[in-house]
């Protein structure tokens, strides 16, 4: 599906976001994230620090596909 769109939503959990983006077909789409870091354990749901705090799921996606926006 994403080979065939102009504009892909990423919509998943962020567990495997970034093994999951560097596989898919995104140079030259449209890239809108909706995803979030959260990690679940004995504290409930909490918000990961990723990049050393400097950085968001997106960014991510953005260095991982530099060809997409």
């Amino acid at each position: 599906a994403c080979g065939q769109a102009d504009l892909v939503l990423l919509a998943v959990p962020y567990d495997g976001h970034d093994d999951l983006v560097a596989s898919l077909p995104l140079a030259g789409k449209v890239v809108i994230s909706c995803v979030n870091p959260w990690a679940f354990d004995t504290r409930g749901a909490h918000g990961q620090v990723i990049d050393g705090g400097e950085g968001s799921a997106a960014e991510s996606a953005q260095r991982l596909q530099p060809d997409a926006t």
